[in-house]
């Protein structure tokens, strides 16, 4: 029987009962370590994510009044990583990327350290009056996101306007979350559009921002340091005209 919050081990192979294909749903690798409680995880192929890769930012159908089906495209705008030149999936020490629709930004990170880590969006590179998303994962697996603020250089407050959306409880973001081997990597959605661009940056066709990638060594947000932070070297623009054919 397996105990709660441990998986069951088959000493013949060495891995958990429960880490098969099918547990991540076919789309992705099941991924295991014997520290932190032995925490089970997937390593997601792209576009899908989630704990189980269940989720993923694909086109999908809807039908008028006259059932005619729609599609909803998924495009991709952009990424970044650092260090400049690294080789994505395999050097690089900070990875980003977003994808969109009509509605929503797919956001996804990753970085080979076990602290916070966070995406920014600015008009000038630097880093007031940027809008933020720091996360991070916990010993125990916990998922911690806040959509912030950043008004000066010092540390971003958490913005009274949260953007980032919530699964069908209304208290967790819809995303994921893992720490495996010394990386941690995030996915989550929000809303292209926004109800406070004072400090929310909106998503719309032709908007364009510099990104800004930040990591940490603790979960508990401090202090980046000078080599744990860069901003992209152009703005990145969102073109529906050319990112979705």
């Amino acid at each position: 029987m397996e105990k709660a919050g441990r998986p069951l081990y088959d000493a013949r192979v060495n891995r958990p009962l429960d880490c098969r294909r099918t547990r991540c749903n076919d789309h992705g690798r099941c991924v295991f370590a014997k520290v932190r409680g032995n925490a089970i995880g997937c390593r997601c192929e792209d576009p899908h994510f989630g704990n189980s890769c269940q989720y993923e930012p694909t086109t999908t159908t809807t039908t008028t009044p006259q059932t005619t089906p729609v599609s909803v495209q998924v495009c991709t705008l952009g990424s970044i990583s650092s260090p400049q030149g690294c080789t994505v999936g395999s050097t690089c020490t900070y990875e980003a990327s977003i994808q969109y629709n009509s509605t929503h930004i797919f956001i996804n990170l990753m970085t080979t350290s076990t602290g916070w880590l966070g995406i920014g969006f600015s008009n000038d590179a630097f880093m007031p009056a940027s809008d933020v998303y720091i996360a991070s994962v916990d010993a125990g697996g916990a998922v911690t996101l806040e959509n912030r603020y950043a008004s000066s250089r010092s540390s971003p407050t958490i913005d009274t306007d949260q953007d980032i959306l919530s699964g069908e409880s209304g208290t967790e973001f819809m995303g994921s979350g893992t720490e495996f081997m010394g990386q941690t990597t995030i996915s989550f959605l929000r809303n292209r559009a926004v109800s406070d661009a004072s400090k929310d940056f909106p998503f719309a066709n032709g908007a364009c921002y510099y990104w800004l990638g930040a990591w940490g060594s603790s979960d508990t947000l401090g202090y980046h340091g000078f080599g744990n932070r860069f901003a992209s070297l152009t703005t990145i623009c969102l073109d529906e005209s050319s990112q979705c054919s």
